[in-house]
């Protein structure tokens, strides 16, 4: 592949940063109260923004996910739109619009402009398939399927020989597994192959210069900088926390969940394909929370899948479009990695654990895309190029203008639970001890009386810390809140959350009930 000068296209990058905005102001303008998920991701990003945060997203399981740059890259733009919850909404838009553009403009400097828009409208008709919902959906595994196709661009591009590539794959790799464990296998071998293929391709190569060797030596370099720098706050939590979160990590998938829980350590390879073809059907499409196919369906879109991978490697292997081969080899091998994957997964099979697949599927359709369009070496004429760049540009625009449209149509409500949080927060403020800017902040504990009344506890826990007080979370609901909630001592004020007629009464007076969640108030 001849070198090329960086070039960024215009208009494949309109194509993309026009919806990303308009999908912002969509997901800024709706009245998004915190609850549930989004409300404990608020929290951790609140503490991004003061640098105190360590871990990545809980898990179920008591541990966190590996590391927590997803809560800074948040942080800016969350602070950008206020702070808010709908500010939250807007900050994750941001992101996996970055992650698209980032995917087109790499695209375009490994291929050209018509790649770059061909790319374009793969990126978009992939976001117009999540939908304006799922692109706002705070929630880390739908902010990592965006961020997968770019991972594996950067190591189609790695593939190909392009050393500066690997850090790229390195900062996109860390991103993935820091927000969502269970990505690590395909980051892994995805990874490993890329880079194996550079090594290979650098030694039967047959021009070898000084200049050559500059670019894998800073290649490297540049990627073990930006590795120390992805994975240090993890490595600052493991060497001074106790227990160190990637220990406690590595236990739990050394050792499982443990005896007497009845949770699936193994699934046979039906139900873990089934699970990774419902994120590959429709194509790109990646909607959460749909069932898996059937049996028949599965085989047919798994194997459609790696067919499309096939036909991309093998036409763009033959007509020298060694970009597009090596784009569906990496969508390719992650799909039959993801498959895998799924088989050692810890209990239920939820959609959502392999969702982030649809990414693969989207550079699958892009590796044949360009394995039948690109440029064909130094044999394609002007006029040819010319032609090809029109066809994509105007692809590119009418994918932009479709997911314009979608977002004007698709505003889906905020979830109520987030109206409720802070409508039983307005109830429970009077009865607090005043706080303000010239006061130490009020310890406020919320205890979650109910267990299935922790998403309405959460959201207390993000209107308390944006009302000048300290909230405080008990013992056994920091994994999931944050160590940083902690308190030894007594809180001025303990806000209790029960579901009426669940367990025993909590102590204190009764201040609200909206819907199915009572709050009570008691003081020290």
């Amino acid at each position: 592949m001849a070198p090329r000068r960086w070039r960024l296209d215009p208009l494949a990058l309109a194509a993309v940063a026009v919806p990303t905005v308009v999908l912002a102001v969509v997901a800024a303008l709706d009245r998004i109260g915190p609850w549930g998920d989004q409300g404990a991701i608020q929290l951790a990003t609140d503490r991004a923004g003061r640098f105190s945060q360590l871990v990545g997203p809980y898990s179920r399981f008591g541990w966190s996910h590996p590391g927590p740059l997803w809560f800074y890259l948040l942080a800016g733009p969350y602070r950008l739109f206020g702070g808010t919850g709908r500010g939250l909404a807007a900050a994750t838009v941001v992101v996996t619009g970055v992650a698209a553009l980032a995917a087109v403009a790499v695209v375009a400097r490994l291929g050209g402009a018509a790649a770059g828009r061909w790319a374009a409208v793969v990126v978009v008709a992939q976001l117009a398939a999540l939908g304006p919902a799922t692109v706002a959906e705070v929630w880390n595994p739908a902010a990592i399927i965006v961020p997968t196709a770019l991972f594996l661009v950067f190591c189609a591009g790695l593939a190909v020989g392009r050393w500066w590539m690997l850090a790229g794959a390195v900062g996109a790799g860390g991103f993935l597994v820091q927000t969502d464990v269970s990505t690590g296998l395909v980051v892994a071998v995805v990874g490993l192959v890329a880079l194996v293929s550079a090594a290979v391709r650098g030694r039967f190569a047959r021009s070898r210069s000084a200049r050559t060797g500059r670019e894998v030596g800073l290649g490297i370099g540049v990627a073990a900088g930006l590795a120390v720098v992805v994975w240090l706050p993890a490595l600052v939590q493991q060497l001074t926390g106790s227990p160190g979160n990637l220990s406690r990590v590595v236990r739990f998938f050394r050792s499982g969940p443990g005896p007497g829980t009845g949770l699936a350590t193994h699934h046979p390879f039906g139900p873990a394909a089934r699970s990774v073809a419902g994120a590959l059907w429709p194509p790109l499409r990646g909607r959460l929370g749909a069932g898996p196919p059937g049996p028949a369906a599965t085989a047919v879109i798994l194997l459609g899948a790696l067919a499309l991978a096939a036909v991309a490697v093998a036409v763009g292997t033959r007509r020298g479009r060694h970009l597009g081969a090596a784009l569906g080899g990496a969508g390719g091998l992650a799909v039959v990695v993801g498959v895998v994957s799924a088989t050692r997964a810890t209990g239920p099979l939820y959609a959502y654990l392999t969702e982030w697949l649809s990414g693969a599927g989207a550079v699958i359709v892009l590796g044949l895309v360009l394995a039948l369009t690109g440029e064909r070496g130094q044999r394609s004429g002007e006029r040819r190029r010319v032609v090809e760049g029109r066809r994509a540009g105007a692809a590119a625009v009418l994918a932009a203008v479709a997911l314009v449209a979608l977002a004007a149509v698709l505003r889906p409500p905020p979830p109520a639970g987030g109206a409720q949080a802070d409508a039983l927060f307005a109830a429970v403020l009077p009865t607090l001890p005043p706080a303000g800017p010239d006061r130490a902040a009020p310890p406020v504990e919320v205890a979650v009386a109910t267990p299935d009344r922790w998403p309405w506890a959460a959201g207390l826990l993000v209107d308390l810390g944006h009302h000048g007080y300290r909230p405080v979370a008990q013992a056994n609901w920091l994994f999931l809140f944050g160590s940083q909630l902690a308190y030894s001592g007594h809180p001025a004020a303990t806000v209790s959350v029960w579901t009426p007629g669940s367990g025993p009464r909590p102590p204190g007076r009764q201040v609200a009930v909206v819907g199915r969640t009572a709050v009570f108030v008691s003081s020290s």
